[in-house]
C-alpha cells in the first residue's frame, strides 16, 4: 500500500527543510537524521534545482522514488523518478531522481559535469561504499573546476559529521530528531538450533506479548523464505500476515512490505529496513544480527555474497525500528557479548575493496593519477599500484591513457575482467558464450544445487569430468534444467543488457574459444596441476599453491585457469577453473613468457645441472636439464652444497685437523704480529676453491685427493709464514735408527711414539719449536704397548729403565736389552 496521492503527513523533518534549503543555496549541507525523520522522502524535493539523489540499494531507490511521487501527487517518471540497474523510471520533466550509487557513477562518466545536476544528495553515508565515496571526489573535483555552483548534501543517521562537514569545505550541519521511544533491547539464549527454528520461535513469542507488528532482519531472500515457511503455521494460527521485504521483489509486494494492512503481520526484511524505508506500525524487531553483503574478492575479481555479522551501529538502527509509534521491543537472536565484540561502525569500503573498476573509471574520464582526487579517505596505494597493473594486462591501457578496448570494457556494465571476457569472446566468434558466461558469472552459478556442489569437505562432489566449469554453467544454463529461477532472470536481465554493446551474432568460433576468453579475462590466475604426497595440487603462475575443489569438474586438465576461488584455513581453494592448452600463453600472453637458465643442485647425482625453463610469470610450462659451463657460477652452486655436507666429506679429515693443529702450536711460539690464523672459515674457503671448475662431487674428491686439500691449504699462508711452521713445527724428528712423525694435538704437547729400541743412543729427548718444547715420548715395549710416557728421557734411563729392562729382557729375550743405553745404538 502506497500513501493516497497528495497526502502529505507531517515528519521530524519538516522543521528543518527550510534550513537546509536555505544552507544548500550557499553551499554544501551534512544532515544527521534518526531513521523515520523523514529526510530520505522529503529533503532532495525540498531543494531547489535538478536533484540527484544516490541511495546504496536499488529497492530503497525504487521505493524512495515511487513513495515521494504519490506523496506529491504525481507518477514515477514524473516529477520524480528513479533509475537503477536494469530498470528506469525518468522522463524530460523528471526534477528529482533516485539513483544507486553504480548508477550514479556510470552518469557521471557519460557527463562528467553532471551538466543537468544542481545538487547532489548523498543518502545513508554511514554506509561507506566504494562508489558512494568515488562520486563524492569526483564531484569535490568539480566543484573545485568546473561546477563550483554543485551542491553535495550528505545524509545519514549515525555517523559523527564533523569530518565530512569540515572535508566538504566547512558545510553546515543540520540535525534533527527522530519520532523515537525507548526500546526494550532483549538477548535471545543462544543455541545450536538452525536460524529459521529460532526466529520462528522469538515471532511466536512476539505475536504473544504484543498486539503490534513484528520486523523481522534477515540476511537475504533465502532466509526470508525458509523463516517463512518455519512461521506460516503459527501466523496461520494467530490470523498474521507474513510479509517479504527484499530487493528482487516487484514494486507493489514491496510496497505492501512497508504499509499496515487491514490485519496483523510479520514482515521478513533484509537491511534494506534498516534505513532509508521506514516499515509503519512496526512494536516489535527481532534481529538475527545478521547480513548478507556483496564481495570483490581480490583474488579473482569476482562478486561474492557472503553472510556478515552486522556492526554495532547497525544493531541499533535495527532496534530503533521498534520505537517509532510507541515503546517497543527488540529480540536479538543473538548474546549480549557478542553485541560488545562487534565492530562499531562499518570501515570504508574503499579500503578492502577490489579497485580495478574504480581505476578504469577515472581512467576512461581522463583521470591519469587517483591518488589526485581530494579524497575523504584515500585508497591504499598496494590496491591502486595492483588494479593497474591488472587493468594493463587486460589490455585496457596504453600507456598512461585508455585503450580502444578499454573503452568498450569501461561501456559494458561488468568488471574489468568480465568485459574482457565478453569482448575476446566477441573477437574469437563466440560472442554468445562469452556473453552469457560473463553473465552467469557476474550473477552467480544458475544451477539450483552450486551451493552444495560447490561446498566442502562432504558437501563438495563432482558431477563429471569436462574441460571448464564456466562452459559447464553456460550449457546448464541454456539446457534450463533445474535452475534457480531468480539467479536465472538476473542472469537473462544483463545478457539482453549486454546485446546492446555486442556483436548480435557469432561468427562461429572453435570449440575452445570460451575458454580462451576466459584465460584473457584471468591471466594471471593460470596453474599447473602436480601429484604431491599422493594428492594433487596446483602450481599457481603468481607463486604459491592452491587446490581444486571436489566438485570442479576440471579434474584431468594440466594448465587450468583459476577464475574463482577462496581463501580459507588450509590454503586457496579453487571452486571454477577452465582447461588451457600452454600455445594459448604464446598467442595471448606472449609478454609474459620468458625463458630463463637457472643452475641446480642434484642431490641424488650430487652434481650441478643447467635447468632451460620456459616460465610464464612464475610457471614452469617446459624445461630440459644439460650440463651448465664451468664457471663461477656454477662453481658457487657446487660450493654451497659441498658447505652443506662439510669438509669430511671430501678429504682425510686427521690430516687436515693435524696440520690445523702444527700451525696453532707454532704460532704459540712467534710473536703476536707474525701469528699465522687458520680455522674453520680456511677449510670452507678451500673447500670452495677445490670447486672452482668442477661440476660434481666427484669431482671435488679428486681434486682433494692425493693431498690436493692439505696442499691448498698450506697455501692460505704466506710463504714466510709457511717456512716459520715447518722450522717451529716439523712433521718428523730423527731418532738414531728411524725418523718418527710428530703428533700436533690440541690442546696437548707435540709428541711421537716409538719403540724404547729405537732410543737407545740418545742421552736427551728430540725437541721442537726451535729447541724451545721437549717432546713427549711415548716408549713403546716390543708389543707397542707404552712403557713409559715421558719428556725426561735422562731421568728415565736412570731412574726406570733398569726395572724395566730385567721385565722386558725375560718378556723378550731375543731382543738387546744394554745396560746402559744411552752408548748403543738401537
Amino acid at each position: 500500500m502506497l500513501p493516497r496521492a497528495g497526502s502529505v503527513t507531517a515528519l521530524p523533518v519538516d522543521a528543518v527543510l527550510e534550513r537546509i534549503r536555505a544552507a544548500c543555496a550557499l553551499g554544501n549541507v551534512v544532515v544527521l537524521a534518526p531513521p523515520g525523520s523523514g529526510k530520505t522522502t522529503r529533503v532532495p524535493c525540498a531543494l531547489s534545482g535538478r536533484v540527484r539523489v544516490v541511495e546504496p540499494r536499488r529497492l530503497a531507490a525504487r521505493m524512495a522514488a515511487t513513495w515521494v511521487a504519490r506523496e506529491r501527487g504525481g507518477q514515477v517518471g514524473d516529477e520524480v523518478g528513479y533509475q537503477v540497474r536494469f530498470d528506469a523510471r525518468v522522463g524530460p520533466s523528471t526534477r528529482v531522481q533516485f539513483v544507486t550509487d553504480g548508477v550514479m557513477m556510470r552518469q557521471l562518466i557519460e557527463d562528467p559535469e553532471l551538466r543537468d545536476v544542481d545538487v547532489v544528495v548523498i543518502d545513508e553515508f554511514h554506509e561507506r561504499r566504494l562508489n558512494t565515496d568515488l562520486a563524492l571526489a569526483w564531484l569535490r573535483r568539480l566543484q573545485a573546476t568546473a561546477r563550483p555552483d554543485l551542491r553535495i548534501v550528505v545524509m545519514s543517521a549515525t555517523f559523527d559529521p564533523g569530518p565530512v562537514a569540515a572535508w566538504l569545505s566547512g558545510a553546515e550541519v543540520v540535525e534533527t530528531s527522530g519520532r523515537q521511544f525507548d526500546v526494550r533491547v532483549e538477548y535471545a539464549h543462544v543455541d545450536d538450533r538452525p536460524l529459521d527454528s529460532r526466529v520462528a520461535a522469538a515471532v511466536r513469542g512476539a505475536l504473544d506479548a504484543d498486539a503490534g507488528d513484528v520486523l523481522v532482519f534477515l540476511p537475504g531472500a533465502a532466509e526470508i523464505r525458509r523463516c517463512m515457511e518455519a512461521c506460516a503455521a503459527s501466523l496461520a494460527d494467530r490470523g498474521v500476515d507474513a510479509r517479504p521485504l527484499h530487493g528482487d521483489l516487484s514494486l507493489e509486494q514491496q510496497a505492501a512490505a512497508i504499509t499496515p494492512g487491514a490485519r496483523r503481520r510479520v514482515v521478513f526484511a533484509t537491511n534494506v529496513a534498516e534505513s532509508s524505508l521506514t516499515v509503519e506500525g512496526v512494536t516489535t524487531v527481532i534481529d538475527s544480527g545478521l547480513v548478507r553483503r556483496v564481495r570483490t574478492l581480490p583474488w579473482s575479481g569476482l562478486e561474492e555474497v557472503r553472510v556478515e555479522k552486522v556492526s554495532r551501529a547497525s544493531a541499533d538502527q535495527r532496534a530503533g525500528r521498534a520505537g517509532r509509534v510507541r515503546p517497543g521491543r527488540c529480540v536479538r537472536l543473538y548474546a549480549s557479548h557478542d553485541y560488545v565484540h562487534r565492530i562499531a561502525n562499518e570501515a570504508p569500503e574503499i579500503g578492502s575493496a577490489d579497485l580495478s573498476e574504480m581505476v578504469l573509471m577515472l581512467r576512461g574520464a581522463g583521470v591519469a593519477d587517483v591518488r589526485s582526487l581530494p579524497w575523504l579517505d584515500a585508497p591504499p596505494s598496494v590496491a591502486l599500484a595492483q588494479a593497474e597493473a591488472l587493468l594493463a594486462r587486460l589490455g585496457a591501457f596504453e600507456g598512461e591513457a585508455i585503450s580502444a578496448l578499454g573503452r568498450r570494457m569501461l561501456a559494458l556494465p561488468l568488471s574489468p575482467r568480465l568485459a574482457r571476457l565478453a569482448l575476446e569472446a566477441e573477437r574469437l566468434g563466440a560472442v554468445d558464450d562469452g556473453r552469457l558466461a560473463a553473465a552467469i558469472l557476474s550473477e552467480g552459478d544458475p544451477r539450483r544445487d552450486a551451493r552444495t556442489r560447490f561446498g566442502s569437505g562432504e558437501r563438495a562432489r563432482r558431477v563429471r569430468s569436462g574441460p571448464s566449469d564456466v562452459l559447464a554453467m553456460v550449457e546448464a544454463y541454456r539446457a534450463r534444467h533445474d535452475l534457480d529461477t531468480r539467479v536465472a532472470k538476473r542472469i537473462e536481465a544483463l545478457d539482453r543488457q549486454l546485446r546492446r554493446w555486442l556483436a548480435p551474432v557469432s561468427s562461429g568460433g572453435g570449440d575452445d574459444a570460451l575458454q580462451r576468453a576466459v584465460l584473457a579475462a584471468w591471466p594471471d590466475r593460470v596453474a599447473r596441476r602436480r601429484r604431491r604426497d599422493g594428492a594433487f595440487e596446483l602450481l599457481l603462475s603468481g607463486g604459491g599453491t592452491a587446490r581444486l575443489s571436489e566438485a570442479s569438474e576440471v579434474s584431468e586438465a594440466d594448465l587450468v585457469v583459476c577464475v574463482d576461488a577462496e581463501e580459507r584455513a588450509g590454503g586457496t581453494l579453487v571452486r571454477v577453473a577452465s582447461e588451457i592448452e600452454a600455445s594459448w600463453l604464446l598467442d595471448l600472453c606472449i609478454d609474459h613468457v620468458h625463458e630463463t637458465d637457472e643452475r641446480r643442485w642434484n642431490a641424488k647425482s650430487e652434481r650441478v645441472e643447467l635447468v632451460r625453463s620456459l616460465m610464464y610469470d612464475r610457471l614452469v610450462l617446459d624445461e630440459t636439464r644439460v650440463n651448465p659451463p664451468r664457471d663461477a657460477a656454477t662453481a658457487a652452486v657446487l660450493g654451497e652444497a659441498a658447505r652443506a655436507v662439510g669438509v669430511r666429506a671430501f678429504t682425510d679429515v686427521e690430516s687436515v685437523e693435524g696440520y690445523l693443529n702444527r700451525v696453532a702450536f707454532a704460532a704459540t711460539l712467534m710473536p703476536p704480529e707474525e701469528r699465522p690464523l687458520l680455522g674453520e672459515a680456511a677449510l670452507i674457503d678451500v673447500l670452495e676453491a677445490l670447486c672452482d671448475g668442477c661440476l660434481s662431487f666427484d669431482e671435488v674428491r679428486e681434486a682433494a685427493g692425493r693431498g690436493g686439500f692439505l696442499a691448498c691449504l698450506e697455501q692460505r699462508l704466506a710463504p714466510q709464514a709457511r717456512r716459520q711452521v715447518d722450522r717451529l713445527a716439523p712433521t718428523h724428528v730423527q731418532l738414531p735408527s728411524r725418523r718418527v712423525a710428530v703428533c700436533y694435538e690440541a690442546e696437548r704437547l707435540p709428541y711421537i711414539a716409538s719403540r724404547l729400541q729405537d732410543f737407545f743412543g740418545l742421552r736427551e729427548g728430540p725437541r721442537v719449536g726451535d729447541g724451545q718444547a721437549p717432546l713427549v715420548l711415548h716408549l713403546l715395549a716390543p708389543n707397542q704397548r707404552p712403557v713409559q710416557i715421558t719428556t725426561d728421557l735422562a731421568g728415565f734411563w736412570v731412574r726406570t729403565y733398569p726395572s724395566v729392562r730385567r721385565e722386558l729382557s725375560r718378556r723378550y729375550p731375543r731382543h738387546a736389552w744394554p745396560e746402559d743405553p744411552t752408548r748403543l745404538g738401537g
